[in-house]
C-alpha cells in the first residue's frame, strides 16, 4: 500500500511499490492477449459475413485470444497469406485449398503450412442475369462481359474452370470485380451476368433484386454433360430452393463449393480445439445460425466434406470426439 507523510512525501516502501506499478504500466507488464489475424473476403461476401460472426464470437467467448477479421479478395488471397504466416486463419474454398495443396494453382508454389479445421458451409455457383434478360443459357454469354469476382477470388478461379469445361472461355469478357462493384454494374447494364460463387441466400443480391428484378440460370445441363464433376470432384450438384430469392419460382440446380475455416499449421492445437468445440456447441450453433443465413449448413457431421488437405492436430482431437466421444460420456 503506497503511503504518503503528513507532508505529502512518498515513504521508501511506498517510493519502491509506485516506481514498480510504474515500471509495469510503461513495460506493459500486463500480459496482453495473442492476436490472431482471420482472413475473410471481399466487402458484401458471404466470405466476410461469416468471418466477421465467427470472429465476433470467438472473441466473446475466449477472452484469452483476440482476432481480427481482415478482407481479402478472396480465398487464393487467403490460401497464400496463411501459407505465409500473414494470417493465422482464413475462409477458403476446399478446391483452391486442394490445388494450392498439389501445387497447381497459378503463378504459387505448393501450399505446406496450411491445414484444415472443418469445413463450415457450400458455396454455390450463382449465375445471375437481368430478370427481363433474353439469355437462359450459359452458351447465351458468348460475346458478352461477366463480372466473376476479384482477382484471387475462389469465384473468378470457378467461373473460368466453368466456363472453360463448356469451350466458352476464350469468348466471353471477364469482368474481376467484388460483389458490390458487380452487381452495381449489372443494374447499370454494364455486363449481361454476374457469377458468384457465395453461400445462399446472399445478402448483397437480396439486395439488388429489390430494385432490379434479377434471375438464375439453371446449370444442370451445362455441368452434366461438359464432365466438370470428373475434372473437379471437390465440386458437387446443389440445389436452390425457389423462394430462396424473391421472384424465383423454381428450384435452381446448379454446382457448389465446401468451404473451409483453415489455419497455419503453427496454430496451438489447444486453442483450435476450443475454438472447434465453442462453435460446435448448442450455444455457439444457436448464436451463429441466428446471425447468418447462410450458416444454415453448418453440421458438424458435414466436417469433413470436401477436405482433401492435412488436418490440423486439434481438429482431429475435435472430430474424433465429436463423432466417437468416449464410452462414459454417452452412457
Amino acid at each position: 500500500m503506497i503511503r504518503w507523510t503528513s507532508t505529502g512525501a512518498i515513504t521508501n516502501s511506498g517510493k519502491f511499490l509506485f516506481l514498480l506499478l510504474l515500471l509495469c504500466f510503461l513495460s506493459s507488464c500486463t500480459e496482453k492477449r495473442p492476436l490472431f489475424l482471420f482472413g475473410g473476403g471481399p466487402p458484401g461476401s458471404t466470405f466476410q459475413s461469416f468471418a466477421v460472426e465467427l470472429g465476433a464470437l470467438l472473441n466473446q467467448e475466449m477472452p484469452d485470444i483476440q482476432v481480427n477479421i481482415k478482407s481479402s479478395s478472396g480465398s487464393v488471397h487467403n490460401l497464400v497469406q496463411v501459407e505465409n504466416g500473414k494470417l493465422a486463419m482464413a475462409l477458403v474454398s476446399a478446391e483452391d485449398a486442394h490445388f494450392g495443396n498439389l501445387g497447381q494453382l497459378p503463378m504459387q508454389p505448393a501450399t505446406e503450412n496450411v491445414v484444415a479445421l472443418v469445413r463450415l458451409f457450400g458455396s454455390a455457383a450463382q449465375l445471375v442475369v437481368p430478370r427481363s434478360s433474353p439469355i437462359r443459357t450459359p452458351y447465351d454469354l458468348r460475346k458478352t462481359r461477366v463480372a466473376i469476382g476479384n482477382h484471387g477470388s475462389g469465384s473468378a478461379l470457378s467461373a473460368e474452370l466453368f466456363f472453360r469445361s463448356l469451350g466458352i472461355w476464350e469468348e466471353i469478357t471477364p469482368l474481376y470485380a467484388n460483389v458490390t462493384m458487380s452487381l452495381a454494374e449489372l443494374s447499370q447494364w454494364g455486363v449481361e451476368a454476374v457469377w458468384l460463387l457465395v453461400g445462399f441466400p446472399n445478402q448483397a443480391l437480396q439486395e439488388t433484386n429489390r430494385t432490379f428484378p434479377i434471375r438464375l440460370l439453371d446449370l444442370t445441363e451445362e455441368v452434366v454433360l461438359s464432365g466438370f464433376f470428373s475434372v473437379y470432384p471437390s465440386y458437387s450438384l446443389a440445389r436452390i430452393p425457389s423462394g430462396t430469392y424473391v421472384g424465383q419460382d423454381l428450384d435452381i440446380f446448379t454446382f457448389q463449393n465446401s468451404i473451409l475455416w483453415v489455419a497455419n499449421r503453427e496454430i496451438d492445437e489447444e486453442l483450435v480445439y476450443r475454438s472447434l468445440k465453442f462453435l460446435f456447441s448448442d450455444r455457439g450453433l444457436t448464436k451463429i445460425h441466428f446471425a447468418l443465413p447462410s450458416a444454415w449448413d453448418l453440421d458438424v457431421k458435414k466436417g469433413l466434406r470436401g477436405v482433401k488437405i492435412p488436418l490440423h492436430p486439434g481438429a482431429v482431437r475435435f472430430l474424433r470426439e465429436a463423432w466417437f466421444p468416449p464410452k462414459q460420456l454417452v452412457e
